[in-house]
């Protein structure tokens, strides 16, 4: 083999080296990403549903004009006629 042919090819496989390991680093980047957006979304979600239970459930419940009655919308929450009544209540006297 002649010597030009064979410096050239100990650069085109130091290249392909080099290339290879760029992509397994982005590739890996991609991956660990990935995984941190979808622990970012599940934090939020846990966030959101622990500061509902500690913060405005019992908000809720103090000004409801009968506790032991369950809010009758989904998922627990109230209706747009328990949200009324808790206006009314709460209404300085005229």
């Amino acid at each position: 083999m002649e010597p030009d042919l064979r410096t050239e090819f100990e650069e085109l496989r130091a290249l392909v080296r080099d290339n290879h390991r760029m992509l397994r680093r982005v590739r890996r980047h991609q991956i660990l990403e990935t995984f941190g957006h979808y622990a970012l979304w599940v934090i939020l979600i846990l966030a959101s549903a622990y500061a509902y239970m500690v913060y405005l459930r019992p908000l809720m419940q103090k000004f409801r004009t009968n506790p032991q009655a369950a809010a009758q919308g989904i998922l627990g929450l109230p209706t747009s006629a328990d949200l009324q009544n808790l206006i009314n209540s709460n209404k300085p006297a005229r």
